[in-house]
């Protein structure tokens, strides 16, 4: 038949693995073939495909084989057309080698044929795919990856828990692979499946064996719940059949046995067997290792679970216990740790918990208290307790006692004890080699040691006495008790002082004289004294006493308590204190204690170690003096007196005072020593010559080696009012200023006085005065400064010449004196001339300087005002006074007229104005 208008092929060539597509290809057939069918099997014929054209096959086609490639699972008859098989089909094998050419159906395998009409060329080449299907037949059963597989299960596992596991395997595909699982006993009747069920699930869970199935599948598999709840120490473990069945026809399956180990969990707490219900007796002092007893414990767990280790209960179990004993932590044996911890006398009874505990990861544990009761050795010696009735008991085994004791007196009392049991306890005492002593028995137990006879020092100072005391146990202990017995001396004798320089009364006198600023530890005195009794009685120690005056005797005398040796325990200063009067205690070291006193009376010897000092400085920083003396004063004048101070004494203490020379003509001193101090003038002294003297006095004592001080001596001259001021401004009395008109009150005229006085103070503050010339007051002089200004403002009443005359003189009081002229011009007391020409203006200097000289020839007593002024005589000042007080006065009537007229219009007006209401 014809296909798509081309001739049926007279040649077809498979061809394999073509990777790419032409124009050329027709179309696809697909042809179906289970596996495993034998090679050469027929699958189909190419020649009735309906993809083929008819045309395509001319009468005597002429075939032209191509390149095909090998090998391919099918062959094409070039002639016939026939497609058939080339190979074995194993679907699972092909699988295996493309998976991507599996499917859930089969195996799609894939070839190209090539038919070419013979004789036509190569353009009537047409290509076809060719499918081949290969299907699926059940031949695998299922099969697990191991004939045994093993499954734990903790016991503790809840009820409902489901357990995965292992899948089996099934090549095949579709309902020919895996489709059910199921369990079965593996011996019996099949029924006994114990607490377990199967449940299969198509969730893709973790664990089992992981198959390859035909049609894709993976997630079918089957899980083990637990129905009940397991235990394994009842049911350790458990053994089934899983069983995998296929779907195909006939049903194909495969077992595997499955052993399911309950795993243990700790839920048994261990339990001790056979514990001992009864005390356990063992004898003190067992050897160690020695067994005391076996405690045993089971727990039914397996592995860590059931392991037990044993211990002491740390809380429970005193640490003496577990000090004395031992248990063993695998075996539960307890035995003896230390045998020395074994005491029946110091802990007769032990308890001991011993805790039994498993290895569980949550451990479970239980514990056995047992009692231990230790048996009696005679491991104990009588042991004495000795108590001293008279004197003192010694912890080397001696008693003191005093002398002179009566005969049967109780000294010791003895006490024996046996802390055994028994024979071993009883204690027999008796006394050995009696010496001076005798032993009475009270009771059983106590001994009383008395004398036997007067006991003296002189005559015996130890008694050695011995106790033995035995108990009656096997072997007998005994112990020996040494006394020994010491008579001590009774205190009766006063410490004597050997020696001294005079008693008085009961007290040693001793007299030392010393030196001042012997360095410490100059031994002032070695004091002895004597004790006729022994030991501490006779033991002298001595004491130092404070000193009178509240002085702590510790800071200057050192005392040598063993030796009496006496010291300085620092320099004495002789000028701080001469004399000290030491009280000294010699004392034994009896009871009552004795002693004696003696004084030691210190006589302190001068030594120069002080300079001599000035009294009186005005500056003691730096001892100076400071004096004041007036000058102009006669020769010999007192100006002050040196005073000087020694501490020292005798020649030590006498002072010679020496002024140096100053250097300078002006030397205010005298040579040589300066009787008494006294500092007298020696010339006829000028402050304005000279105002400060700086002298120097030095002070020497007469010691060997001698000492001296110095200290500066400041005289200042004092003024006396003896020079007058002296004018310096201005030189002439010609000089003259000129003032204009109306220039008002307070306005310097431009000219002053000045004047220098060399004395100090007020004897040289220059005071200034006008004492005539002014009789208007127009003029002020500043008593000061010597300045002029006005006093009030200038009129034109005050135009002309004015002549001042001032005077200078010095504040020195009544003895001032006044101005002394600078020129020869000037009498010695001649005030100073000051001319002040007031006017608008200077119109004719020479006309002011005749007026000036006039003003000269005139007398000082002569007022000059006024002079040259051009208008007619000036009215005098009472008459401008009453001129002005005149018309105040007429002001003031008309005032008060027009306010009276005023007034008494109004009040006739208001008069009018009510009469003819």
């Amino acid at each position: 038949p014809a296909v798509m208008g081309l001739p049926m092929p007279s040649l077809f060539l498979p061809l394999l693995l073509l990777v790419s597509t032409t124009p050329l290809v027709q179309g696809a057939l697909l042809y179906e073939v289970d596996e495993e069918v034998l090679v050469g099997y027929v699958i189909g014929d190419l020649r009735q495909s309906n993809l083929l054209c008819v045309c395509f096959f001319p009468p005597a086609p002429h075939v032209s084989p191509l390149p095909l490639h090998t090998p391919s699972l099918c062959i094409v008859n070039e002639l016939s057309g026939e497609l058939s098989v080339a190979l074995r089909l194993d679907r699972e094998a092909l699988c295996m080698e493309e998976p991507d050419a599996c499917r859930s159906t089969g195996f799609m395998h894939t070839v190209q044929v090539a038919a070419m009409a013979k004789g036509q060329g190569s353009s009537n080449l047409r290509l076809l795919d060719v499918q081949l299907l290969v299907r699926d037949i059940n031949d695998h059963a299922p099969a697990f990856r191991a004939p045994h597989l093993n499954v734990s299960i903790s016991e503790s596992e809840a009820v409902g828990r489901r357990v995965p596991l292992p899948r089996a395997i099934d090549p095949d595909a579709g309902t020919n692979s895996i489709q059910h699982y199921r369990i079965s006993a593996a011996s019996g009747d099949g029924l006994q499946l114990g607490p377990f069920s199967l449940v299969e699930s198509d969730d893709d869970d973790d664990g089992g064996g992981v198959g390859v199935d035909g049609d894709g599948g993976m997630g079918h598999r089957a899980l083990l719940e637990l129905r009940e709840q397991l235990d394994r120490e009842a049911v350790p473990s458990y053994e089934l059949l899983l069983w995998g069945e296929d779907g195909g026809n006939p049903k194909l399956s495969g077992s595997v046995l499955l052993t399911i180990v309950v795993v243990d969990a700790n839920d048994n707490a261990p339990v001790f067997v056979d514990p001992p219900t009864r005390p356990v007796r063992i004898t003190e002092h067992s050897k160690v290792g020695t067994s005391v007893v076996q405690l045993r414990a089971a727990d039914p767990d397996a592995g860590p679970n059931g392991a037990i280790a044993y211990s002491f209960h740390t809380k429970l179990t005193s640490l003496a216990t577990q000090a004395a004993l031992h248990v063993d932590g695998t075996t539960g044996l307890v035995t003896v740790r230390n045998a020395e911890k074994l005491d029946r006398e110091t802990m007769p009874v032990h308890r001991l918990v011993v805790v039994a505990r498993d290895g569980g990861q949550l451990s479970r544990s239980a514990s056995v208290t047992v009692t231990v009761e230790l048996n009696d050795d005679n491991d104990n010696a009588p042991v004495f307790e000795v108590i001293a009735l008279q004197g003192e008991y010694l912890p080397d085994g001696g008693v003191k006692i005093v002398e002179n004791l009566p005969s049967g007196t109780p000294v010791v009392l003895i006490s024996v004890s046996d802390p055994d049991l028994g024979s071993s306890g009883t204690v027999d005492v008796r006394l050995e080699f009696p010496t001076g002593a005798e032993l009475a028995s009270p009771n059983k137990v106590q001994f009383l040691l008395k004398t036997t006879r007067l006991l003296d020092y002189e005559e015996a100072q130890q008694y050695n006495v011995s106790v033995l005391a035995a108990d009656r146990g096997t072997p007998k202990l005994s112990k020996l008790l040494n006394l020994i017995i010491s008579v001590v001396d009774i205190n009766d004798n006063t410490p004597v002082f050997m020696n001294p320089a005079s008693i008085e009364g009961d007290v040693a006198v001793y007299e030392v004289s010393l030196r001042e600023n012997g360095p410490a530890g100059t031994v002032v005195l070695n004091l002895l004294a004597t004790d006729a009794d022994s030991g501490p009685n006779g033991a002298i120690t001595f004491t130092l006493s404070e000193l009178a005056g509240g002085e702590s005797v510790a800071e200057l005398f050192s005392l040598n308590m063993r030796t009496g040796q006496l010291t300085l325990a620092t320099p004495l200063d002789r000028e701080k204190r001469m004399r000290y009067e030491l009280s000294v205690e010699a004392c034994d070291g009896g009871s009552p204690q004795r002693k004696a006193r003696a004084i030691v009376r210190v006589t302190v010897l001068d030594e120069n170690d002080n300079a001599p000092t000035f009294v009186g400085v005005s500056n003691s920083t730096n001892c100076m003096y400071q004096f004041f003396v007036e000058e102009e004063t006669s020769v010999g004048t007192y100006v002050g007196t040196v005073s000087t101070s020694d501490l020292d004494e005798g020649d030590n203490a006498r002072v010679a005072l020496n002024l140096v020379r100053e250097a300078g003509p002006d030397w205010i001193g005298g040579a040589g020593d300066t009787p008494g101090g006294v500092v007298r003038t020696l010339v006829v002294l000028d402050r304005e010559d000279r105002v400060q003297y700086e002298l120097s006095v030095r002070a020497v004592d007469s010691g060997r080696p001698a000492l001296s001080a110095s200290c500066r001596v400041s005289i200042t001259v004092s003024d006396t009012n003896d020079n007058a001021p002296v004018i310096t401004s201005p030189n002439t009395n010609d000089t003259w200023k000129h003032v204009r008109t109306f220039s008002p009150a307070g306005m310097l005229v431009g000219v002053s006085v000045t004047a220098n006085d060399i004395d100090a103070g007020d004897n040289g503050r220059p005071l200034y005065e006008i004492i005539g010339g002014n009789p208007k007051g127009i003029f002020l002089l500043n008593a000061d400064s010597g300045a002029l200004s006005l006093a009030r403002t200038v009129s034109s009443l005050d135009e002309g010449l004015h002549r001042l005359v001032v005077r200078v003189r010095d504040r020195g009081g009544s003895g001032s004196r006044r101005v002394r002229a600078v020129s020869g011009l000037l009498e010695a007391a001649a005030p100073v001339l000051l001319h002040v020409f007031v006017n608008e203006t200077v119109e004719n200097v020479t006309l002011i300087e005749q007026l000036v000289a006039e003003s000269l020839m005139r007398p000082l007593s002569e007022d000059v005002v006024n002079l040259g002024r051009r208008t007619g005589p000036d009215l005098p000042t009472w008459a401008i006074v009453a001129l002005v007080a005149a018309v105040g006065v007429i002001l003031l009537a008309v005032t008060i007229g027009l306010i009276a007229f005023f007034c008494r219009r109004r009040r006739r007006q208001s008069g009018g104005r009510g009469g003819k209401k």
